[in-house]
């Protein structure tokens, strides 16, 4: 999939994680720390000059631990399937194309073959991938300086924003942009020239002390 016809079919995502308990019987502390602080990232595949993304994007399993087989069932399966290592990037990942519904998730964790809890199930998490934000391929979302406010990013839920509330945010973050850019460009020119603006307030504070310092004198004199 390039790179524009990914943008076109992109989704945005807010999703959300419920999780069960660890299971007791693993007497593996290592493993059973590993299976509590397992993250689940979501990542946009993005095509760059060395990787041809096949998904729309992935959901990697963090951090890897070669001890731990995981497998998952979706909205879209009947069945759990295995989360495969992906060489690209070094962990366990699920990959999936572009859906226009919410996206359920349950993934479970089991000590494998190289761990002490063969076919122990660790933990089970359940996450879900809402639908893609309809406003994230606008103009106003496509520029550079606003791709990363949050009505853009795709890991914002944006069914219920309706074009007017989108708009409005829009103009908000239109006018700060203005008005940070004129903020940073007067600071990039005092950068730039202060030389001119310090010596001239140094050569009066000189003068005015050496004023002073002369008028004293004059006055100890007498």
């Amino acid at each position: 999939m390039n790179n524009k016809a990914f943008k076109i079919i992109f989704l945005i995502v807010t999703f959300s994680i419920f999780t069960f308990d660890v299971k007791a019987e693993c007497k593996d502390d290592e493993l059973n720390n590993w299976a509590e602080n397992v993250s689940i990232e979501f990542k946009e595949e993005v095509e760059t000059k060395d990787y041809k993304p096949e998904f729309a994007y992935v959901l990697l399993m963090k951090p890897y631990n070669e001890k731990v087989t995981m497998q998952a069932t979706d909205s879209y399966s009947d069945d759990f399937y295995n989360i495969d290592y992906d060489d690209y990037y070094k962990t366990n990942a699920i990959g999936s194309y572009v859906h226009f519904e919410e996206k359920s998730y349950t993934i479970r964790f089991y000590g494998n073959d190289k761990s002490s809890c063969k076919g122990e199930l660790l933990r089970e998490i359940e996450y879900k991938v809402p639908s893609y934000n309809q406003y994230s391929l606008t103009d106003f979302c496509q520029q550079d300086e606003n791709k990363n406010q949050d009505i853009c990013k795709m890991n914002t839920d944006t069914t219920k924003v309706t074009e007017k509330e989108f708009s409005e945010k829009a103009d908000v973050i239109e006018k700060k942009n203005t008005n940070d850019n004129i903020f940073i460009k007067v600071l990039k020119y005092i950068g730039k020239y202060w030389y001119y603006a310090v010596i001239p307030f140094a050569v009066v504070a000189g003068i005015y002390y050496y004023k002073v310092s002369a008028y004293k004198k004059e006055q100890d004199k007498k």
